[in-house]
């Protein structure tokens, strides 16, 4: 029984696929920019992959709810999508990966979504897509291990969690231009281990992180930050399990609270920041005493 379809490139096929497919474990359709949206319900369907498909304008519902076996769930340049289903996602879906989708409406009934979907979602990527989106709802992904979100252009807040999300370990903010960064109190977030935010535009140098709440978390990447010159009011002198800092493209950061971090870290980089490159001068700099003992350091523009 066939277990494996990968449909690609059929730039004139219309018509949906059989019925019949009481095995399928993994579906792929790539540039079939005519086809239809309604496709048919598989019961046994573990991944669905769909690129280039630009006449679907809802995932298909029948596909995906009320399935008990999706897990992985990729869309990719789809550039009429809009909606999904009402009833939402299914709710055995663990990894969602949706990239080029700018008219995607990923939330449109949120008093709906948030009581009975995405209760099994591990993994979520959000790249150059959903330019409704203006607050993404933490509350909905209570088992969520690794968020990104790149090139949100809308995206503003990211909304509270009501309780801890103890799951949480990799969360990467990348060119989302009105992003004003984490709600007031900071994040949830006592299992994060990894923390990246880059040329995030609309971040006040005075907002605070709240990075005193994620007491896991190991590696901080910050880069293109426009007017801090310090990171203090972050919360990061409070990271005692911090082990890797990388921070790049900060032209005005000028101060770290090195006295202390260096004791935990064991790697540590700063590129194309001119002040801090300056105070980490080998010798001459007066962060040098601070930073010497670190094993593995790179400084250079």
């Amino acid at each position: 029984m066939l277990q494996e379809l990968q449909i690609q490139r059929c730039p004139k096929l219309i018509s949906t696929l059989p019925e019949n497919l009481p095995c399928l474990d993994r579906l792929v359709i790539s540039a079939c920019q005519v086809l239809e949206d309604s496709l048919p319900w598989v019961p046994r369907l573990r991944e669905l992959e769909l690129t280039g498909c630009d006449s679907f304008k809802s995932l298909p519902g029948k596909m995906i709810q009320g399935n008990t076996c999706l897990q992985t769930v990729a869309i990719r340049n789809c550039s009429s999508l809009v909606t999904i289903p009402e009833g939402g996602l299914s709710s055995t879906l663990r990894s969602l990966d949706i990239y080029e989708c700018r008219n995607l409406k990923l939330f449109p009934h949120q008093h709906l979504q948030g009581q009975h979907h995405c209760i099994s979602l591990e993994r979520l990527h959000l790249k150059y897509c959903c330019n409704s989106l203006i607050s993404f709802p933490l509350s909905f992904f209570t088992k969520l291990e690794d968020l990104r979100l790149q090139d949100c252009n809308n995206l503003q807040v990211i909304s509270n969690a009501p309780e801890s999300l103890p799951y949480l370990r990799k969360l990467k903010l990348k060119e989302c231009s009105k992003l004003v960064l984490f709600p007031e109190g900071g994040l949830p977030t006592p299992m994060l281990e990894s923390l990246s935010i880059s040329r995030c535009a609309n971040i006040s140098p005075y907002a605070t992180w709240g990075l005193e709440m994620m007491a896991s978390l190991a590696s901080l990447s910050i880069s293109g930050l426009t007017g801090f010159t310090s990171l203090e009011h972050t919360g990061i002198q409070c990271l005692s399990s911090l082990k890797i800092l990388k921070i790049k493209d900060c032209k005005t950061l000028e101060s770290l609270p090195l006295e202390a971090l260096a004791t935990s870290l064991s790697h540590l980089t700063i590129r194309a920041c001119p002040l801090l490159q300056q105070r980490c001068k080998r010798d001459s700099g007066d962060y040098w005493n601070l930073i010497s003992c670190i094993p593995s350091i790179v400084i250079e523009d």
